[in-house]
Formats: C-alpha cells, sequence, structure tokens
C-alpha cells in the first residue's frame, strides 16, 4: 500500500516562478478603480445597487486615499473622498476594506499592474472591484477587446451584458458592432451597431467616451468616464449618471497570442436573477485549458471551486472560456457572459497575471492538494495530504518508509500552526505532509523547520473540506486514478462500465468517523467514513456513493466507491465532487456501455 502511496503523491511539478516577496510596500502609489456592487435580501434577490470610479493612492504602508465620485442607487454622482485599509500577503492575497460598504472586506489578488477582487466573505453585497495602475498617456491604441456590465437602476430585472471591438483613431472609434443581451431586452442575443463615438483623454490619463446619447434600448450608450492603465493596456470606466451603474473594461488585443501561466481574477454575474460574485487564480495552460481555484459567494453561500475550463484564442486575439466571450491582450483577458446558449447570464470577469512571489524557503503560491495542484486561492483542510514548493527547504531526499508518518523526517519538519505535523516525504524543492484533522479557523501558518533554522511562515486558506482526484498523469487532470472493483486501472483501453462500481482515491474530505490519528493508516477492519456531505457527479449525472471514507491501510488518502449511473454519458465524461463548500470538477472517467 505505501507503493500505491507513492504512485500517487511524489511527483514531479513545476512550481510558480520565482519572484519578490510581497508586502504592503509592493502595492503602493496610484491606481484607477472602478467598483460595481449590488445589494441584496435575505432571499439574495437583487433590491439596489451602487458604484464608484476614479483614483486610489495605496501608500505602501497599509493605508489607501480614494478621490473619485459615486453613485448609490438613484441618484446623481456625488464626489467620493474616502480612506481605508488593506494588507498584502506573501502569496499575493490582498485584504481591503470596502469603500462602498461599511463593514465588509474585499478578497482581492495582486496582479501585474492591477488588483482585482470581491467581498466573497460578506452577506449582502456582491460586488467587482478593479483598480490599475495610473499609466499617465494621451494615446489610445488600439484595438481593444471590451466587456460591459449594468445593473441599469439597480435591478436585475434591468441587467445587461455586452461584448465587442474597440478601434480607437485620434478621438474617435470606429463602428462599433456590440453582442449583447438584456433582462429587458428579450433575453435573447442582441447585435446593435453604435456609430459616431468619441473620446478624449488628458495628460494624466483619465477622460470620458462618448457612445452616443443614453437609450433604454441599447446595450452600450451614453458617456462613461474612463481610466487608461497598466502600462495602456487596460481601459477602464463606467457611467455616473443617475441610475446607471456600469462597469466598462477593455484589453489591448494581443493578436496571435495565447495565455500561459497564474492569472489573478475576479468577477460578478446576474443569472436568472440572482447575483454572484468570485475572487481567484486561474492557471492557465497553452493547451487550451484554464485551471481554476475561485472562491464564489452565491445565493446558497460560499463554495470553494476547482475546475477546469477549456478555452480557445483566435488569431484577432478574441475566442471563448466555456460560454463566455473572451478578449486576451499580452497580460490578461476579460471574459463576459454574452452567448447564445445562455441569454439570462449576464457576467463580467477580468483576469490579469498574478504577480509572481519566491522564498527563499517555502513560495508563497506553491502549496497545494496533493492530487489536484489546483492554483493559489483552492484551500488545504483537515486530514488532507498537502504538498508545498520551495528552495533550499532541506539537503535530504526521504520518504516515510511506514505508518505512523513521522514528524521529523530526514531532520526536515513541517510546522501547522506552529506545531509539528506528519511528513510524507521531503527534499531540498518539495515536501508532502499532512494537515491535523483537529485544524481550524479560516487559514493555517505552514513553515518548515530543519535544526535551528525555521523558514518563513505561509499562511494558506484552510476549508472543511478541499478535495482533489489523483490522476493517472499526476497533474491533476484528465483520466482519474480510478480502479475497477479487481482493482484494474480504469483507462481508454478499460473503460468503465454502466451500473459499475468503481473505487476514487483522493485527498481532503475532511472529519472521519472513527476518528484516525494523524498519520496514521486507516483501519481495514473498521472503516472510517466522512462526517460530510459527498455528491458524485458523472458527465453531469447524479451517481450512488456506496462508500466515501478513509482508504484503508493509508494515511491522508480517502476512497469512494460510486456506482455509475445508467445514463451515464459514454466515451470520457467529467467526473465531479461535490462537498458541503466545495466543488471539483478536474478529472475524468472512461465509460463504456
Amino acid at each position: 500500500m505505501m507503493t500505491c502511496l507513492r504512485w500517487m503523491v511524489w511527483l514531479c511539478f513545476v512550481s510558480a516562478a520565482a519572484g519578490q516577496s510581497l508586502t504592503n510596500a509592493t502595492l503602493t502609489g496610484r491606481y484607477f478603480f472602478r467598483h460595481l456592487l449590488a445589494t441584496t435580501d435575505a432571499a439574495s434577490n437583487v433590491t439596489g445597487a451602487r458604484s464608484a470610479l476614479g483614483e486610489i493612492n495605496f501608500d505602501g504602508r497599509g493605508g489607501y486615499a480614494i478621490s473619485g465620485q459615486q453613485n448609490l442607487g438613484a441618484a446623481a454622482a456625488s464626489p467620493l473622498a474616502a480612506n481605508g485599509t488593506y494588507s498584502v500577503q506573501p502569496n499575493g492575497f490582498v485584504s481591503l476594506s470596502n469603500p462602498l460598504q461599511a463593514g465588509a472586506t474585499m478578497n482581492a489578488r495582486f496582479g501585474q499592474g492591477a488588483v482585482v477582487g470581491a467581498s466573497t466573505e460578506s452577506t449582502g453585497v456582491y460586488d467587482l472591484f478593479i483598480a490599475v495602475e495610473a499609466t499617465p498617456s494621451a494615446v489610445l491604441t488600439g484595438p481593444y477587446w471590451a466587456a460591459t456590465l449594468e445593473i441599469t437602476n439597480g435591478t436585475a430585472a434591468q441587467a445587461r451584458a455586452g461584448f465587442f471591438a474597440l478601434v480607437p483613431n485620434a478621438g474617435a472609434f470606429a463602428n462599433i458592432n456590440v453582442n449583447g443581451q438584456g433582462a429587458s431586452l428579450g433575453a435573447r442575443p442582441l447585435v446593435q451597431t453604435v456609430s459616431g463615438a468619441t473620446y478624449s483623454l488628458t495628460a494624466n490619463g483619465s477622460g470620458t467616451a462618448n457612445f452616443g446619447a443614453a437609450a433604454a434600448g441599447q446595450i452600450l450608450s451614453g458617456t462613461k468616464n474612463i481610466y487608461l492603465g497598466a502600462g495602456g493596456e487596460v481601459l477602464l470606466g463606467g457611467s455616473t449618471s443617475a441610475g446607471a451603474h456600469d462597469l466598462f473594461l477593455a484589453v489591448r488585443s494581443a493578436a496571435g497570442a495565447r495565455p500561459a501561466g497564474l492569472y489573478a481574477a475576479a468577477g460578478l454575474r446576474i443569472e436568472n436573477g440572482r447575483p454572484a460574485m468570485f475572487t481567484g487564480v486561474a492557471n492557465v495552460l497553452a493547451t487550451g485549458k484554464a485551471i481554476w481555484a475561485r472562491r464564489v459567494r452565491q445565493s446558497d453561500g460560499l463554495i470553494d471551486f476547482s475546475g477546469v475550463n477549456a478555452y480557445t484564442v483566435g488569431t484577432d486575439g478574441s475566442g471563448t472560456m466555456e460560454l463566455n466571450r473572451l478578449g486576451l491582450s499580452a497580460s490578461s483577458f476579460t471574459g463576459s457572459g454574452v452567448s447564445p446558449a445562455d441569454a439570462n447570464n449576464y457576467e463580467l470577469f477580468f483576469s490579469i497575471r498574478l504577480r509572481a512571489a519566491s522564498g527563499p524557503g517555502i513560495n508563497p503560491q506553491g502549496v497545494f492538494n496533493a492530487a489536484s495542484y489546483a492554483p493559489v486561492t483552492s484551500p488545504v483542510s483537515p486530514g488532507a495530504l498537502t504538498t508545498l514548493f520551495g528552495s533550499g527547504l532541506t539537503t535530504t531526499t526521504a520518504v516515510a518508509s511506514g505508518f505512523p508518518f513521522p514528524r521529523i523526517l530526514g531532520g526536515t519538519e513541517v510546522l501547522v500552526n506552529n506545531a509539528p505535523v506528519p511528513v510524507y516525504a521531503v527534499s531540498p524543492t518539495q515536501i508532502s505532509f499532512l494537515i491535523p484533522f483537529a485544524a481550524s479557523g479560516p487559514s493555517v501558518s505552514i513553515a518548515v523547520r530543519n535544526g535551528a533554522t525555521t523558514s518563513a511562515a505561509v499562511d494558506v486558506p484552510l476549508a472543511p473540506t478541499s478535495p482533489g482526484i489523483f490522476t493517472l498523469d499526476q497533474s491533476g487532470l484528465g483520466a482519474g486514478a480510478i480502479l475497477k472493483p479487481d482493482f484494474r486501472v480504469v483507462n481508454a483501453t478499460n473503460p468503465a462500465r454502466r451500473g459499475e462500481t468503481v473505487l476514487v482515491f483522493l485527498t481532503g474530505l475532511g472529519a472521519v468517523s472513527p476518528a484516525i490519528g494523524d498519520g496514521q493508516a486507516a483501519s481495514s477492519s473498521v472503516l472510517s467514513r466522512v462526517t460530510g456531505l459527498v455528491n458524485v457527479y458523472i458527465g453531469g449525472k447524479r451517481a450512488t456513493v456506496s462508500f466515501a471514507g478513509a482508504a484503508p491501510g493509508l494515511a491522508g488518502l480517502y476512497q469512494l466507491n460510486v456506482v455509475v449511473p445508467a445514463d451515464a454519458p459514454l466515451g470520457t465524461a467529467a467526473f465531479a465532487i461535490e462537498t458541503g463548500n466545495a466543488f471539483h470538477d478536474m478529472a475524468d472517467l472512461a465509460i463504456a456501455p
């Protein structure tokens, strides 16, 4: 059984690119911002909207000052002068006091030239905050791909979204063909043409864009304040007209380029009248897949989502990501919910390359679920097998030879909340260890100790569960480490059959009963079952879970016995796991009749 564990855990994986240590001092100077916020009632119905834009100055010491305008409800715009606080963690997580909602804190990520976030930890508000480093320039060079989201008069019944190319030339825009949809416009895909649009920019990078007289039947109309930021790559803004709560975002097209690497992201959506928001990170692969880790607030609460989206990019820099339209720049992309397949979705998200961070010691962006490797934002959980990457972690390479896992291996300890924990394997650049079952709170502090030397601690989000399925290629993607009852591996040449039970190996399902000591192998005679909710969906079809618990004879691993649904799709099907706080959708299962 230890051989099985080594096969699934002791992997080769490339950690995040080296960078600097991120602190409050890293986030400093003048930024332009746009903040769009919807308020809701206890049933998550949209009851109003607020918006603000202007300049935000970060002082490098944890304080910010805002100078701009705000719109509250249906009132006309009024001046906004506010002060707040922020905190930058070494991994690029940023907490900001919410300028539009007293007592709320925004959960943000620090990108290259931008901060993006949403108030995912607050109830009753759904928002999207984007701040881009100010670029003094009076020259707008394109083309750009643009997206808009509007919650007119603060009602979901008047939500609308648009996606279009924007071609500036000496103060004017070429004719704009807007693809869009609006809840009050028949909730159907529309194509509208805007002619004669103009713009002006001052020397400090701020200005206005005029898209014609404001019209209720138009996806894009009226005058918007605009700001050129992030090296001229991002154009940000919105309207300050009474009741016109919107967000306008454009990224300069990178024709022929493909995204790759870690991207900080946040988004806001109104779908079927209900709002949702997220903050997260996408690991975008050049293969046409994006691995997402998102902290999502929706009408039924918080969800930690880890999953993979397919994307396409054409030669003009536009494309798709699942049902969303996509516009790509050199270091960012924007997505719009405009889609013929989902006319009731009004969404906008923005992603920009994550600021890289490094040690020495633990890479702050390099602590992962040992099975999924979902990017930073994805939490760890009690009892989970976890892997961290860094440099100079130890001078030896060693693997635990039996159970229980030792708390010192090769002279190396891992400290979780300052206490040693069971360690499975160590090397100078990678360590695998267990999160204690007793861990609690919103985060845990992780450090590595060798003798008298202790690394800087890294804070990592903690959740009750953080499911991740081991996969055959050891990347967290593709065919899952799933066995038939005779323990043969399920693959394309040996597919699972409808109605057959398969055995799935994973980590991150949290507490079990009877309890197991940290680092101890689970009993084969008295099975320890997961105490919380576990649902499985194969190709979108609900499957029967006959067992969910600690994998017998192993430590830190879980096993699911799952019956393949009789109506499961044939071929390669997505294998998704739902728990009380998480949804994981990265592995596949081969299925035959």
